[in-house]
């Protein structure tokens, strides 16, 4: 198993140093150019990753140190941060442009009858009957026993 490491870990982090310098765009690559970089890391696979990581690239915790914006203190610019449509003032402010809006019709009386009808129902205080408290079954106005 031991022997297995001994191959497997410098080549997986050779693949890794591959893949990173192909991705890492060409103004944070320092000292050599990308091209020499990859040369480096092929060749030699147990000391080349190694030096891509700690000298190649300015991501790197060092490479903070070489990076004059830095050290000036300017911060960098945040990245947009993309916001749902309700949190969107934008979106927000687009919903009511470019459609007419229908005009709200009067209700009918019979919508007015009905609404006045409602109100009445939720205002009158509800019956107590049935309840646990109650003795005896709860009836109708008529006598028979309510469902």
């Amino acid at each position: 198993m031991v022997r297995v490491l001994v191959y497997a870990l410098p080549m997986m982090l050779a693949v890794y140093a591959l893949v990173d310098c192909l991705q890492t765009p060409t103004d944070e690559v320092r000292t050599l150019p990308r091209i020499a970089w990859l040369a480096v890391i092929v060749v030699f696979v147990f000391v080349g990753p190694i030096a891509w990581l700690l000298a190649g690239r300015e991501r790197s915790a060092l490479g903070a140190l070489f990076r004059p914006a830095q050290q000036a203190g300017v911060p960098r610019p945040a990245a947009r941060r993309t916001l749902a449509p309700d949190d969107d003032p934008d979106f927000l402010r687009k919903l009511g442009r470019g459609r007419p809006s229908a005009p709200r019709r009067p209700p009918s009386t019979d919508e007015d009858a009905l609404l006045e009808e409602w109100e009445r129902d939720l205002r009158r205080p509800e019956p107590r009957d049935g309840g646990p408290d109650d003795e005896g079954p709860a009836t109708a106005g008529d006598g028979a026993p309510r469902a």
